[in-house]
């Protein structure tokens, strides 16, 4: 397991004006919690981790993400308290993150090594370097789809899903890697008072996402909130499912086989396969 500190966004790619504050609180919450409904041996193991985090009342509150480093062994607890017992960190691409923001405090030595294979200094090269990323999906829309569930009890509107792609260093091909993020330890905390919203327009067939984006970001801007606990990031490599779908894509969108392109296009997708 790793402590390092690492960026998989920068700065003009992530949530604008959030407040974040890294905390373990939501997580002790939750493990009482579920240590008073079970009745297996796994409630002494519970026990266990509650008496190990109270011990460190120091990290309830908002803790300085370069000091996490020294309490390894409580983030060696949350690991294998949420992973089931098969799981092995030399394969699970899991890792803990700031609230409603893709930097990684500490990760299994699968994400450590997937993510290192593609960084420079700590900063991941598939968004500091031009031309070598895409990226699928809004990390504002995101973070309004988790305050409208959290906060207002809306089923979420705008979408969850963010797939970056990035050139393998090794084979010079790109692949593809979804991000997907737990925010079950991330509180909502309003820092002003909310406002009574209609959400019709959300509903609405007339606007286009675009324009959601923009009603609701001046409607219930993300700077009302404070964003406290922390994300669990988890990285799953969909580099097949998407080679497929732009072979099929590709052979849909050409009537003829006579592009020059054509065969070297395919040809591409099967070896990322």
């Amino acid at each position: 397991m790793h402590t390092d500190i690492i960026h998989i966004l920068p700065e003009n790619l992530t949530v604008p004006s959030c407040k974040r504050i890294i905390s373990f609180r939501p997580f002790l919450d939750y493990i009482k919690a579920v240590r008073d409904k079970t009745n297996s041996h796994k409630k002494y193991f519970f026990q266990h981790v509650v008496e190990q985090f109270e011990q460190h009342p120091e990290i309830l509150e908002a803790v300085d993400i370069e000091k996490i480093k020294d309490y390894k062994g409580l983030m060696e607890l949350i690991y294998n308290s949420l992973s089931r017992m098969v799981e092995d960190e030399e394969v699970n691409h899991w890792a803990l993150s700031v609230p409603m923001k893709p930097t990684i405090f500490y990760s299994t030595n699968a994400f450590h090594n997937l993510v290192s294979s593609i960084a420079v200094d700590n900063v991941c090269t598939i968004c500091s370097t031009i031309g070598t990323v895409r990226i699928q999906g809004n990390p504002t829309e995101f973070a309004y789809s988790v305050v409208l569930e959290k906060h207002y009890g809306i089923p979420a509107f705008f979408s969850r899903e963010i797939v970056h792609s990035a050139e393998d260093p090794a084979t010079g091909l790109t692949r593809y890697y979804e991000a997907n993020l737990d925010t079950r330890f991330i509180e909502i905390i309003p820092e002003k008072e909310m406002p009574v919203l209609s959400f019709d327009i959300l509903k609405s067939a007339n606007y286009d996402r675009e324009e959601k984006l923009k009603w609701i970001q001046e409607a219930l801007p993300l700077d009302h909130f404070r964003f406290e606990g922390f994300g669990i990031t988890s990285i799953t490599d969909v580099s097949t499912k998407y080679a497929l779908e732009n072979i099929k894509n590709f052979i849909l969108s050409h009537s003829s086989m006579a592009g020059g392109n054509y065969f070297s296009d395919v040809i591409h997708w099967m070896k990322i396969i």
